[in-house]
């Protein structure tokens, strides 16, 4: 059995936020468009030509990319990570508006869509033990690290809440019998 490391900040009686997530502008149909026009360059192999083409199609991709980071603003959604659960919340406000306690996680899949790599971004779904998908976190920087800060999470949340069942049973009395 592989021993988990205490994440700094967790306390097994309360609820901490370890990170929360923003997504990329590729969590929009018009980020991803952009990824798609900015790695046509990335098949040249020479490096002066590629830098020069990137700068030429980047010039003009400017004013669509702050559309895309301002929209992504007004009407998207951030990810919180706490040491008990996963919530998803708009970029103005704190109405959480999904909810997955960790223990419900069971497995996590990476996917990536057209024009997110060009952004380092993908998606990560969350799936419970019988597959059902529990939360789509789309468009995240590094979604390969997010899966592991969640896996981490979870082992170490299952392994605390283990030792605290062992150790509450320990303190329950056992029940004596009388010879009647």
């Amino acid at each position: 059995m592989s021993t988990v490391q205490p994440i700094a900040g967790v306390h097994a009686d309360g609820e901490s936020d370890l990170e929360t997530i923003y997504p990329s502008v590729a969590a929009l149909p018009l980020g991803r468009w952009i990824g798609r026009v900015m790695e046509h360059p990335a098949h040249i192999q020479n490096t002066p030509l590629r830098l020069t083409c990137l700068t030429l199609l980047g010039l003009p991709m400017t004013p669509l990319s702050l559309l895309a980071y301002g929209l992504g603003k007004l009407t998207g959604r951030c990810y919180v990570i706490t040491n008990r659960r996963i919530y998803s919340r708009p970029m103005i406000g704190n109405r959480r508006l999904q909810e997955v306690p960790v223990f419900e996680i069971d497995h996590m899949e990476m996917t990536t869509l057209p024009g997110e790599p060009f952004f380092h971004a993908g998606e990560l779904l969350i799936r419970n033990a019988d597959g059902n998908l529990l939360m789509q976190m789309s468009g995240i920087p590094t979604p390969d690290r997010v899966r592991h800060l969640i896996q981490t999470l979870r082992d170490s949340r299952r392994q605390s809440q283990a030792v605290l069942d062992q150790i509450e049973a320990r303190q329950q009395p056992v029940p004596t019998q009388t010879q009647g």
